[in-house]
């Protein structure tokens, strides 16, 4: 992960931006699916037992 830009909005208020490498994301985005997936409790699944794909469709992409 690296800094890009950092700007002061207001005091002690920042606005940053900053880029993550793709693989770096991407591991942290399944051990998230990973963490909650016992939590999920979708019908015809037995809980926890539920694909990463059939949530994304259901709750969209930002979900974790």
């Amino acid at each position: 992960m690296s800094l890009l830009k950092k700007e002061e909005t207001e005091k002690n208020t920042y606005k940053i931006e900053f880029s993550v490498e793709k693989d770096v994301f991407a591991a942290a985005i399944d051990r998230a699916y990973r963490k909650n997936v016992n939590k999920m409790n979708v019908p015809g699944f037995r809980k926890g037992k539920v694909s990463r794909s059939v949530l994304e469709r259901m709750y969209g992409k930002g979900l974790f």
